[in-house]
């Protein structure tokens, strides 16, 4: 399902119209049915602020794929620089978050917890020190 399918949708089944969606991102409601029909994508702001919006992930919107966690600042506010962060790892770094983040979740608690103390001792080895110390 493309992007223009998935939104349509979702704007439907929540009953938002266009000009209540174009209001909420300050564009016109035009650029929401090009959005829609003309084959025409947002830039990435407006593209989390409608994940924000209908509460879901932006992979959601572009791919289909859903986690059970938004990504959206409206449900998670601190998640917001993480985004930000994650959006300008190279596309290796984000596949490889990306198949961390599906392979938790099927982990229990405490394996999670397993994996961060494992992350954290990982930023000891030399190779990230300096790293981890601006942070």
């Amino acid at each position: 399902m493309s992007f223009a399918t998935r939104l349509k949708k979702l704007r439907n089944a929540r009953n938002v119209t266009q000009q209540e969606l174009a209001d909420y991102l300050s564009v016109t409601r035009p650029t929401i049915a090009g959005y829609e029909t003309k084959g025409k994508e947002p830039d990435y702001n407006t593209l989390f602020r409608i994940a924000s919006f209908f509460d879901v992930s932006v992979d959601y919107l572009l791919s289909g794929r859903d986690y059970p966690e938004s990504l959206s600042p409206s449900v998670h506010p601190e998640f917001e620089k993480l985004y930000d962060d994650y959006m300008i790892l190279s596309q290796a770094a984000r596949e490889g978050i990306d198949i961390l983040i599906e392979k938790t979740r099927t982990m229990d608690e405490d394996d999670i917890q397993s994996l961060v103390h494992y992350a954290s001792l990982l930023l000891y080895q030399p190779k990230y020190k300096n790293k981890a110390d601006d942070m």
